[in-house]
């Protein structure tokens, strides 16, 4: 969903969208003495919010600024097994994953 307000050369634009993560992996390199694992977390879901500023300051130059913030789930995946040399030594597993992400962008754009 997107909501955009117009006065004089500003420009004001509100975004917001829902998020779904299907079918994710996590590749998992521990480095020496260890194989290397694949793990499935479970879908999850997530939502990023965007507001934007943008002003025209000739014809073909605007300045820009953007703050967002993010958030996204991943469920638990299931234990795998932990293999050196291909002997199994344990298990792994990814927990349950939840990212909170935030930024400011601030930008010229010249069009040609």
């Amino acid at each position: 969903m997107v909501a955009r307000w117009e006065w004089g050369k500003n420009h004001w634009s509100l975004d917001a969208r829902l998020i779904r993560a299907l079918n994710a992996e996590v590749d998992v390199d521990l480095g020496a003495g260890f194989d290397s694992a694949t793990l499935n977390p479970d879908d999850g879901w997530g939502w990023r919010l965007d507001g934007r500023w943008l002003r025209a300051l000739s014809p073909r130059l605007e300045v820009a600024l953007a703050l967002f913030y993010e958030r996204q789930a991943l469920g638990k995946s299931n234990a795998e097994p932990l293999k050196s040399g291909g002997t199994r030594i344990g298990s792994i597993f990814q927990p349950r994953i939840e990212i909170k992400n935030f930024g400011i962008l601030i930008g010229l754009r010249q069009t040609w």
